[in-house]
């Protein structure tokens, strides 16, 4: 998908035609101008721009020359946006008869029998679309995992959400709730979901993703036990979601799948760290959560099949579970063959997810920062089960020196790193 800026010259009534046809393919389409009432329209212009990754052009005479207009927005989209995302089409134009400071600048001649030919036109705007989506092809397929790496940009989108198309506002949504929790920015996220209202698919999303985020703050981000009348409230809605229909072709519908599967799991442990519950009550919600652990594992691998690029996404979530898995089997079940299994391989997948984070994306210091802390919590729980003593050693000293340096520098302190030192606190001392 694609957020696309339409300038035009002459013929809005062809602008709007080419918009309903993107938008049938789910690319989100603003059509430059401002409305009768819009005394300077410049500004707006600038922001409708601003907010679109490509540009196409329908460069027409309009009594006899081009709008000045549509030049000034050429020029701007030119300086910002790459090349290859701007896409002009002279109608009824020949490339000679743009200013000289346009030559050599890539366009394409189509030709219309007469903008009052309906038909003519409807055949214009479907030639427009053709070009553009054929060469949109070669555009790289945005990641889920960049809404997490580019979460302030993406977080800006849901303040103006009814100017995105549903599938764009569902998958910030969505993987909003992930980037919320790194960015410290469960409250705000919260918050700016109680003002979406929109089609019955955005609204969905949104009443779950209120219910995800209501587990992390009323758990104190995972620090306590997640309240009785909480936990009914987010087992109920996960309950919910789960008997609403998926596409089982739709890797953002899998998606959703394993996101309700996760938060559901996760609300079961921490609802389960309350003291006294009845034991029939704990012995069902801990299989509830086994259960639901093991559904987010096969779902992942459906994903991957669906969307094999996505590794950072795969490999996030299976940190998530791996983790959850391990102390779920620790605390509820005894099971410390399985803990040592779940922890081996959380410390193992986040050290992956770490190294293909910044191979992918180099310009994120503070999340690159926060996953190898993530990565370190996991290696300094990890060193009290090691069998042996060097690499529990090197583990240690490792750790150490990671810690140290983080609390020397407050852009990189966080409870993350509280997280580290208390584990570091609780390891034996001869080690």
């Amino acid at each position: 998908m694609a957020n696309v800026f339409i300038g035009w010259s002459g013929n809005s009534r062809l602008a709007y035609k080419v918009k309903a046809i993107l938008e049938t393919v789910n690319h989100a389409v603003i059509v430059g101008g401002g409305t009768p009432k819009d005394m300077f329209v410049g500004g707006q212009v600038i922001s409708q721009i601003n907010d679109c990754t490509h540009a196409i052009l329908l460069v027409e005479n309009k009594e006899g020359q081009v709008s000045g207009n549509l030049f000034y927005e050429w020029g701007y989209i030119s300086a910002k946006m790459n090349s290859n995302n701007v896409f002009a089409y002279l109608i009824n134009l020949k490339a000679r008869d743009l200013p000289s400071d346009l030559l050599g600048v890539w366009v394409n001649e189509l030709s219309c029998s007469s903008r009052d030919d309906e038909e003519a036109e409807n055949g214009l705007a479907a030639k427009v679309c053709e070009h553009f989506l054929s060469n949109c092809a070669a555009i790289k397929e945005n990641s889920y995992f960049d809404i997490i790496h580019d979460w302030p940009e993406y977080r800006a989108k849901l303040v103006n959400y009814k100017r995105y198309s549903d599938e764009i506002v569902c998958q910030t949504i969505l993987f909003g709730c992930f980037a919320a929790y790194y960015y410290g920015d469960n409250l705000g996220l919260r918050t700016e979901l109680t003002h979406i209202n929109g089609s019955e698919k955005v609204n969905r999303i949104t009443y779950f993703a209120k219910n995800y985020i209501d587990i992390f703050v009323n758990s104190g981000n995972m620090s306590s036990a997640l309240p009785p009348e909480s936990f009914f409230e987010a087992s109920e809605a996960m309950e919910m979601m789960l008997e609403g229909e998926f596409d089982s072709n739709d890797p953002f519908d899998t998606c959703l799948k394993f996101v309700i599967y996760d938060a559901y799991g996760l609300a079961c442990y921490l609802f389960m760290r309350n003291e006294g519950l009845d034991e029939g009550m704990l012995n069902s919600v801990k299989e509830k959560a086994h259960s639901c652990f093991e559904n987010v594992f096969k779902e992942i691998e459906v994903f991957e099949n669906q969307r094999p690029n996505e590794k950072c996404l795969a490999s996030l979530v299976r940190c998530y579970i791996y983790n959850d898995m391990a102390h779920l089997l620790q605390y509820f079940f005894d099971d410390d063959e399985g803990y040592r299994k779940y922890l081996n391989l959380a410390v193992e997948e986040r050290k992956k997810l770490f190294v293909l984070y910044q191979s992918e994306y180099r310009n994120n210091s503070l999340l690159a920062a926060k996953l190898e802390q993530e990565y370190m919590i996991a290696l300094s729980e990890q060193i009290a089960v090691m069998p042996n003593d060097f690499k529990k050693r090197l583990a240690l000293e490792t750790v150490k020196a990671k810690y140290i340096k983080w609390k020397k520098e407050i852009a990189y302190s966080s409870s993350l790193t509280d997280r580290i030192g208390a584990n570091l606190n609780k390891i034996d001392a001869k080690f």
